[in-house]
């Protein structure tokens, strides 16, 4: 048979008269009125107040202790060191003198490091990495992207692995907490340095150039590392390679940057395995020792700190959020506690202080204390 031929003239396109075609297909169409609106605002108010309770509630109930160390003991002859570039890349250690928690810092703590005024937010400063480098791309250690301009090439003509501005000011200085018992023994505070990335960062974006038969340092041959560092990526943690060379937490910690200029980043976890840390951190006096390899851009390891030269050391007690942290992530998980139970933190550059004048503490004036605050809720 022959193909029926279309039709013609000025219906030939006209669409089936079909409910679908010619959209007469029923349809829901709603009238909203006053007695419909209403019911369903006062609940969803009703839903937004108990979570605002709540969340005030949580805030309200959390110990915080801020300790200021850039001026304190000999730390203030390392900032007057680090106010010379040409001195960012040598060692410099100082000790704070004695401060004092009044109060058990109950479940897990987070440590962590402040800067302000940094503003890693500013685009130049953001874009000034080789996120092929970082993937593990080999062909990217050699010839390093131009957006590293000037952190290309280290002075030996050598490529910078990882180049970048970002990479270069990498906050690098190191703590060490000191509990003084009640028998007078002297008890470092263990922290855990791993465990504080997100896992896509860890094991998607981060990620070391693959190795063969050959060692991490080998695969890097023919690099040298970015003007301020101490010792290039492939020694930043030797005895565990799952915390070494592009896949170092504290590395992948700095290279997420903050949206604003005062920002703090989590530097360690308390690990609460023996005593007496098992139920946090203890009330009673403390020695902190630390090393500020470079405050020009950068301040401690524990949050909020200026990028000016001053630093704070915090703790604080948090009883929400260990959900918060992907279970890779907790401090931990054999014991099944909630992470989010403490925090402490650095910062650097903060001139106020707060609280506790006036009070003792183990015969130990407050005014002796760089500076704490605290927020607690009567249970």
């Amino acid at each position: 048979m022959g193909k029926v031929k279309a039709k013609s003239g000025p219906l030939a396109r006209r669409p089936d008269n079909s409910a679908f075609k010619q959209q007469r297909l029923p349809a829901l169409s709603t009238m909203l009125t006053a007695n419909t609106v209403l019911p369903f605002f006062y609940f969803l108010s009703l839903i937004s107040l108990v979570l605002g309770v709540w969340l005030l509630l949580t805030v309200q109930s959390t110990q915080e202790f801020k300790m200021d160390y850039t001026d304190a003991g000999t730390c203030d002859k390392c900032f007057e060191k680090r106010k010379n570039a040409s001195n960012a890349a040598q060692p410099c250690s100082c000790k704070v003198p004695m401060m004092c928690i009044m109060l058990l810092f109950q479940g897990d703590v987070f440590f962590y490091y402040g800067l302000r005024n940094f503003h890693q937010n500013l685009r130049r400063y953001m874009i000034s990495r080789d996120d092929g480098q970082m993937v593990g791309r080999k062909n990217r250690l050699k010839t390093p992207s131009s957006y590293c301009n000037p952190f290309i090439k280290g002075q030996n003509g050598l490529p910078i692995a990882p180049c970048g501005a970002a990479a270069n000011s990498i906050f690098n200085d190191s703590f060490i907490l000191y509990y003084h018992g009640s028998s007078a023994s002297l008890a470092r505070v263990p922290l855990l340095r791993q465990g504080l990335t997100w896992y896509t960062d860890k094991n998607i974006k981060f990620r070391n150039p693959s190795t063969g038969n050959m060692t991490l340092a080998q695969v890097f041959e023919g690099t040298t590392k970015p003007p301020y560092w101490q010792k290039p990526v492939y020694e930043r943690d030797l005895l565990d390679p799952n915390n070494n060379g592009f896949i170092n937490d504290d590395l992948i910690v700095w290279m997420r940057e903050a949206a604003f200029p005062n920002f703090k980043k989590l530097y360690g976890v308390l690990h609460r395995a023996n005593t007496p840390f098992t139920h946090g951190l203890p009330a009673g006096n403390y020695t902190l020792t630390s090393c500020p390899l470079r405050l020009s851009c950068a301040v401690l390891p524990w949050q909020k700190g200026s990028g000016a030269g001053h630093a704070e050391l915090v703790r604080r007690s948090e009883p929400l959020p260990a959900r918060r942290l992907p279970r890779h992530q907790r401090p931990d998980p054999a014991a099944r506690r909630r992470p989010h139970c403490g925090l402490v933190e650095v910062w650097k550059g903060r001139e106020e202080h707060g609280g506790m004048k006036g009070k003792r503490c183990f015969g130990m004036q407050s005014s002796d204390i760089m500076g704490e605050k605290k927020h607690l809720q009567s249970r």
